[in-house]
């Protein structure tokens, strides 16, 4: 019996940190499946079912330099607080908590 798809959100902040060590780690080239792979084997649980070639639609191989894409560069500047959402200044990389109580 078929299942329904389900949508994991690769670019929270807590899964984009992991990414991103992951990347170090396996080297300039940005290798997609040793990515998935270095992923896979720092979180087995959280990264369970991440895919190689969802990883490589990030990448931009236009260059001389594999780098990430500017679009996702610019989703996760939105997702981990670190643009205010104007260029007036003040504080910049603080991340918000919202707290629900459960009396709601």
């Amino acid at each position: 019996m078929p299942r329904p798809a389900k949508y994991k959100n690769w670019h929270t902040p807590f899964c984009w940190n992991q990414i991103s060590i992951a990347t170090k780690r396996v080297g300039w080239q940005m290798s997609a499946m040793k990515i998935a792979k270095e992923l896979k084997k720092m979180d087995e649980a959280t990264f369970a079912t991440i895919h190689h070639n969802t990883i490589d639609s990030w990448i931009d191989r236009s260059g001389e330099k594999p780098r990430w894409k500017d679009s996702i560069l610019q989703k996760m500047e939105m997702l981990t607080g670190n643009s205010p959402g104007h260029n007036k200044g003040g504080r910049r990389g603080i991340l918000v908590c919202q707290t629900f109580s459960s009396d709601a």
